[in-house]
């Protein structure tokens, strides 16, 4: 399978997008639809999802906002996200900030300090 591309769709909504979904047989391979994060050395790592079912559509309207926390996590492991952004550092990109240095502090504190731009090791 592979991605088409894009496509105007008049009756989703401005700043958001549509994920089709083709006819596929769910039981023999499930198909998940996600959103995923770079890590600092360039990996994609998908950080939530949800199942896609055959012949449907996702109209998705992301917000500019995302949580850091510390934790250990096992890879595929269900994440209750209102417990887990309790004491988590809130990461707001909705005034075009695209990158946040992060600091733990030792009382376990957030330090959150927004950049404006791209970092040069981004490209």
């Amino acid at each position: 399978p592979e991605l088409s591309a894009p496509r105007h769709h008049p009756d989703v909504d401005e700043e958001a997008f549509r994920i089709s979904i083709p006819h596929y047989d769910a039981g023999r391979r499930p198909c998940n639809v996600g959103q995923a994060v770079r890590t600092g050395d360039g990996r994609m790592v998908l950080s939530s999802f949800i199942d896609a079912q055959p012949d449907s559509h996702i109209d998705c309207a992301p917000l500019p906002r995302f949580y850091a926390g510390v934790g250990r996590r096992h890879a595929g492991t269900v994440i209750d996200f209102d417990n887990s952004k309790q004491g988590a550092a809130l990461c707001d990109a909705s005034e075009g900030h695209t990158t946040f240095n992060l600091i733990y502090d030792h009382r376990g504190d957030w330090i959150v300090e927004a950049v404006k731009g791209r970092p040069a090791w981004l490209g």
